[in-house]
């Protein structure tokens, strides 16, 4: 009877035949992940995340960000327009 691989046998010997550029995707996959982890939150906490963010002062700030955004944006194009 032939042996089975586990998961981790098996991720070892598809990592070892992939390229360089193939190991830096994989890596970039992998760190993600593991940033999706360190933001998820517990589900208790989440009523107060929830109401602060809808707090007027964190709308009022979200609002100013974005037309700040459309600002740069604008001012960027114009720049480089005159340019080209």
């Amino acid at each position: 009877m032939a042996k089975r691989l586990t998961d981790r046998q098996r991720l070892s010997f598809v990592i070892e035949a992939l390229t360089e550029n193939e190991i830096s995707d994989v890596l970039e996959f992998i760190s993600k992940i593991e940033s999706k982890k360190l933001f998820s939150t517990d589900h208790s906490s989440d009523d107060l995340i929830d109401s602060l963010a809808e707090a007027p002062e964190n709308r009022r700030a979200r609002q100013v960000l974005e037309w700040e955004m459309v600002r740069r944006r604008a001012e960027s194009q114009h720049i480089f327009g005159s340019i080209f």
